[in-house]
C-alpha cells in the first residue's frame, strides 16, 4: 500500500526538511521525513519522490552522531510529534460537531 501511494505521488520523503508543526506553530528541521507532499508530485516512475515541503508528516527520524546530547532532545521531539497527532485526531473527529 505504501509503495502504491509513493508511485502515485501521494507519499514522499525528504532529508533535512524545515517543517512547522500545525498544532504548535513550532518550526523544526527534520533529518528524515516520510509524509504527504504539500503540492502534487504526480506519478513517480520507479520509486518514491524526494521533496522539500510536506502538508503532513507521517514519520520523522533524527540522526545523531554524538549520543551525549541526544537524550536532552528526545522529550521535546516526542512532545512536538505527540501534540501534533493529538490535535489532528480531535480536529478531524470533532470538527463536525461545532
Amino acid at each position: 500500500a505504501l509503495r502504491e501511494q509513493a508511485l502515485r505521488g501521494r507519499v514522499a520523503y525528504g532529508i533535512n526538511v524545515r517543517y512547522v508543526w500545525p498544532s504548535t506553530g513550532k518550526a523544526k528541521t527534520l533529518d528524515l521525513v516520510l509524509g504527504r507532499p504539500a503540492s502534487p508530485v504526480g506519478n513517480v516512475s520507479e520509486s518514491i519522490a524526494r521533496i522539500d515541503e510536506f502538508s503532513e508528516v507521517f514519520i520523522s527520524c533524527e540522526a545523531k552522531s554524538v549520543m551525549t546530547e541526544h537524550g536532552k532532545s528526545q522529550p521535546r521531539v516526542y512532545y512536538d510529534t505527540f501534540i501534533d497527532r493529538i490535535t489532528r485526531f480531535y480536529t478531524e473527529r470533532f470538527s463536525s460537531l461545532s
